[in-house]
């Protein structure tokens, strides 16, 4: 089992982008079943319900995650949080496929 990180934009639609990457998490599932996806996007609402007020908290919480895992799944494009992820992924070497 392989974790990979998924690199999505969230804040400038939270239940479009979240719905896409379940979709996404879904589909790489079928695809690599060797793939176990980390999408924060999925659940960080939960237990930080207001995460637009803790920008800094949530790029910390998702660089740990980021640190688990083997490989880094960038979709979409450019965001704020997917820049500073990127960013830091490849501060700690870790491989960032872009998926876009």
């Amino acid at each position: 089992m392989r974790f990979v990180y998924i690199c999505h934009p969230y804040s400038n639609d939270p239940d479009g982008n979240r719905a896409k990457v379940a979709k996404i998490c879904a589909d790489l599932v079928r695809a690599q079943p060797e793939v176990f996806p980390i999408a924060p996007q999925l659940f960080m609402r939960e237990i930080l319900p207001s995460e637009m007020d803790e920008q800094d908290r949530v790029i910390t919480m998702c660089c740990r995650l980021i640190d688990i895992c083997e490989e880094v799944y960038w979709y979409v494009g450019h965001s704020p949080g997917c820049d500073k992820e990127v960013a830091y992924s490849k501060t700690t070497s870790k491989p960032v496929t872009k998926k876009w």
